[in-house]
């Protein structure tokens, strides 16, 4: 008899066990299933998930004006479609919309972007403007890729001048790019992964055949930097204020305070 009553409890409590999982799986069962990822639906071309991406995009910024993420997210489309000055103009809106040297990511992806096209001073801009974003943690110099690869393509922007002014900011952004970022040796001195040979570059239809950048003059070396070649587009609404972003994402960019994620995409990394 003290057995049974020892085991009661035990019993009690599987039951009751028994019972609540019964309740949540009821529950379960008349929830109604979250509608279908459109940009998933399996009867859809690549062709139509872009245009719905598009208009997923255009319906955020229309309720958020304020909100930069939208346009980063739209720019990384439109590059990747080929529509380069879309992209441009798309980079800028996101850049007007964040505060001053916050976010490294969509500088940099600007910044690259001039660079492939040939318009080596606006990339010289963007990427300096990268370099000036001081995280609050200093260890982001490090883990956020960001400051490294802006150090890589502004430092093929100074070998492209020639000049022993640009020799000298050369040697210092080495030590910064080596000591700082924690950059490894190996890419150094090469062309950045995303420069396209020079009769590579593409057009603003994305496509190769643009004309090379002829080398800077080879001069005393000691002047600034003049405005874009006349062989390069304006820089975009981003650059016009010179002070912009740094990157976040949030999931979408890097933040100076947060290691970059995708960019991409976030839209992610400075």
């Amino acid at each position: 008899m003290h057995r049974a009553l020892a085991q009661r409890p035990s019993a009690l409590a599987r039951a009751r066990a028994a019972l609540l999982v019964g309740a949540w799986l009821l529950a379960g069962a008349c929830v109604p299933a979250p509608p279908p990822d459109p940009f998933e639906h399996p009867a859809m071309t690549e062709e139509e998930r872009q245009a719905a991406r598009k208009e997923r995009l255009r319906k955020a910024m229309e309720r958020d004006s304020t909100d930069p993420w939208p346009h980063y997210d739209m720019a990384k489309l439109l590059e990747a479609e080929g529509d380069l000055d879309g992209a441009v103009t798309e980079y800028g809106e996101c850049m007007h919309r964040l505060p001053p040297r916050s976010a490294t990511r969509p500088a940099l992806d600007l910044g690259k972007l001039h660079q492939r096209r040939g318009n080596g001073e606006a990339a010289a801009r963007l990427f300096t403007e990268v370099l000036d974003t001081f995280p609050a943690d200093t260890a982001r110099f490090r883990t956020n890729p960001d400051y490294r690869e802006a150090a890589l393509g502004l430092a093929h922007e100074l070998r492209e001048r020639g000049t022993p002014a640009a020799a000298r900011e050369l040697e210092a952004l080495e030590a910064r790019y080596r000591l700082d970022f924690g950059g490894p040796p190996a890419p150094w001195g090469q062309r950045p992964p995303w420069v396209p040979a020079p009769d590579e570059r593409p057009g603003t239809d994305g496509k190769p055949g643009a004309p090379a950048r002829p080398p800077g003059p080879a001069s005393s070396g000691d002047e600034a930097p003049g405005p874009a070649s006349s062989g390069g587009e304006a820089p975009g609404p981003a650059e016009s204020g010179g002070e912009a972003e740094p990157s976040a994402p949030a999931p979408r960019g890097a933040d100076p305070d947060a290691p970059a994620p995708a960019g991409g995409e976030a839209p992610g990394g400075g």
